[in-house]
């Protein structure tokens, strides 16, 4: 048996796949049956289930805030990503999401219906003299840094030390993740959000 067919033999046991064998290393995938299948209560602060929600909101919002388009899937080049811009742009898909919730538009995902709504309501910065003046769980950046910091804990994110506090860097690794495995359908309907005008562009139009 080859060293390629032992590779094959193992993670096809473990239900992982190779994405990328080339100048970024190996790069696996786990299929929704793997052991190392990403799970929301892996993310940190998940233990409650409006903070699973939050945490999968923010992460499928990235996903279509840095890749708003199949060709952008399969340009290979670094992303990067403010914390404030992603919270601002959550805020904007919130609007569309409540205009169309008015116009009576039914949201297929009903978690993203839950955690749209969440979000929403929490505020942009909240912080706690308990913690030091850190932001605190009832803030929305404070869930937009949950993630990132998550992500760069995963090889998927790193901080972007010449941008400042609150920039990142998406790695090679986030991108085929997103590629190959998908970011659920979340991911296709903000994307279809995000692209939609919002009602009041609309009404503005001549």
């Amino acid at each position: 048996m080859s060293f390629r067919e032992a590779v094959d033999g193992i993670l096809e046991g473990l239900s992982m796949l190779v994405l990328s064998a080339g100048d970024y290393g190996l790069i696996l995938g786990a299929r929704t049956e793997s052991p190392f299948a990403f799970r929301a209560g892996d993310m940190s602060r998940s233990q409650e289930p409006q903070h699973r929600l939050l945490n999968g909101l923010v992460l499928a919002g990235l996903a279509a805030f840095a890749f708003p388009s199949a060709e952008e899937l399969e340009e290979d080049r670094v992303r990067q990503v403010n914390e404030a811009e992603l919270e601002q742009w959550l805020r904007v898909i919130c609007r569309k999401l409540q205009g169309k919730e008015a116009a009576g538009e039914v949201i297929p995902e009903e978690g993203l219906d839950h955690a749209w709504r969440i979000f929403d309501q929490l505020q942009t910065d909240s912080r706690s003299n308990r913690t030091a003046g850190r932001l605190s769980l009832n803030s929305t950046l404070y869930w937009v840094h949950n993630v990132l910091s998550w992500l760069a804990e995963n090889g998927m994110a790193r901080p972007d030390t010449l941008g400042g506090e609150g920039h990142w860097q998406l790695t090679e690794r986030f991108r085929l993740q997103v590629r190959h495995m998908g970011a659920g359908a979340a991911y296709e309907y903000l994307r279809g959000v995000h692209a939609a005008p919002a009602a009041t562009d609309l009404e503005s139009q001549p």
